[in-house]
This record gives C-alpha cells, structure tokens and sequence, in this order.
C-alpha cells in the first residue's frame, strides 16, 4: 500500500546480524529491502521526515513488521521474532513525489522534526510500552503516521482508557 511504498534497511545494522546469524554473506537487499542506505536509522529518523533520493521524495511512516517470508527468505523461521525483538527494523516510506533513482544517489532530508515519534518510538510503543497511554496519544498525533498504524494504535489506546 501507500504507506509501505519503499523500504529502506540500515546497512548499519549489516554486521550486527552477520555476528548474530554467524553468516558472513549478508548481502544488500537480504532483509527484503528495496533500498539499503547508511545513515538513515531508526532512532534518528521521525514519522514524516522527508527525503530526496535522487528525484524521488519520500516520507518516513512505520517501522517494518516482519512477515513470514523473511524467515523464508533467510532460511530461518525463527528470525522473524529475532528482526522484531532487536529493533532493527528499517523504515517503510510512502512516494510523496515520484521520479527516478539508481545505484548511488544520496539519500538528502528535505524536512525533519525531532518532535515527532521516531520509527524506533513507534516500535517501542507498539510492541514493548503497549500500556504507555501517553506513549500511545504521542504517536497517535503524528499526522504522517502509516494508517495500520494509527488503526492499531487507536485500538490500543481505547483499550487502556476503558
């Protein structure tokens, strides 16, 4: 869908699952990815950052949950569990403006804002603070947060209020 346009994977996090998985092998595009990129992680990076990759702009919405078909692909069911509990789960953006990229292009924010959840706030809350109400409202008020998200999350919170 629109909000998981194009997912992008730290090339940061590479050697920390090499050591993990023992696999020296690992190569860009292993988890599933469509673009593997340094510097763009999910602690730094907040829902509706923007970024311009070569003439495509795209807008940071949610972390990645990981489904079934990585454990296919990595050839290890098991780490489905492992990619969610490590918080390493790279960034889906939705295409605000289409174009063209290859190979190389720079990844260059175009608007960013601090006080906005960051992808990792949002798995954090999601997954490990489930009873943070506030945590939850916090989210919630991201305008750019994906709409699975927001479902799941308002859920969650009439949950806790009731």
């Amino acid at each position: 869908g629109r909000d998981k346009a194009v997912y992008l994977y730290p090339h940061e996090h590479y050697p920390w699952w090499a050591g993990q998985l023992d696999r020296d092998e690992l190569q860009p595009g292993q988890f599933g990815e469509n673009l593997t990129s340094t510097g763009l992680l999910e602690d730094a990076v907040h829902v509706g950052d923007r970024f311009r990759i070569g003439s495509v702009v795209v807008e940071a919405t949610q972390p990645r949950i990981p489904c079934f078909k990585l454990g296919i692909r990595m050839g290890d069911p098991a780490i489905v569990k492992r990619f969610l509990d490590s918080g390493r789960t790279g960034i889906y953006f939705r295409v605000i403006e289409p174009g063209q990229l290859q190979d190389g292009d720079t990844v260059d924010p175009i608007h960013t804002d601090p006080a906005q959840p960051s992808i990792r706030d949002v798995w954090q809350t999601g997954f490990f603070n489930s009873g943070d109400a506030a945590a939850v409202r916090s989210i919630l008020a991201a305008p750019a947060l994906a709409d699975a998200w927001r479902s799941q999350l308002a859920a969650q919170l009439t949950r806790l209020e009731s």
